[in-house]
């Protein structure tokens, strides 16, 4: 028996959620398939179900609903956050790979300024931002040297609009 049976067999959504003490909103998204259950909640359905339902069948289903979504082939990749240190080559290549400039370009000084980075703590906001700089001045946005000198000059632009 499908979950979708099952559910209908003991009146529908609100009715079997209540009677057995499951979220509405979980056990709909299993019933739609854009959420699969958890081994915990696969093992009180089977409890409360007594067996009768068909998890192969669920994971086959929830299966072929994602691929024909196109959800199954890679999955969602977050932006890094602003305040994240980029304290190593991997973080600095993601960077490079969010502002769409050549991730190959870090290899050359990379571990140098990263290792710089890691003690003096630059934040991907302000290499967001010196990209930024770089690309308004004309000047080459992946030249790492040129970004570790605008954020130096950022930060000393800061400091003096403090003594100010």
């Amino acid at each position: 028996m499908t979950l979708q049976d099952w559910v209908a067999k003991h009146g529908g959504l609100r009715t079997c959620a209540a009677k057995f003490n499951f979220p509405n909103s979980s056990l709909g998204a299993w019933c739609r398939l854009e959420r699969y259950p958890t081994p915990l909640s696969q093992q009180r359905l089977l409890e409360c179900s007594e067996n009768e339902i068909d998890f192969y069948a669920l994971l086959q289903a929830f299966i072929a609903k994602r691929s024909a979504e196109g959800q199954m082939s890679t999955p969602d990749t977050r932006r890094l956050t602003g305040s994240v240190l980029v304290k190593n080559l991997a973080r600095l290549k993601r960077v490079f790979q969010e502002m769409d400039l050549p991730a190959e370009r870090c290899n050359l000084h990379g571990e140098k300024i990263t290792a710089r980075w890691a003690h003096t703590h630059v934040t991907v906001c302000e290499v967001r931002d010196a990209i930024g700089v770089l690309v308004a001045s004309g000047k080459d946005s992946g030249d790492l040297q040129l970004i570790h000198k605008t954020i130096a000059e950022s930060r000393n632009a800061a400091l003096g609009r403090l003594n100010s």
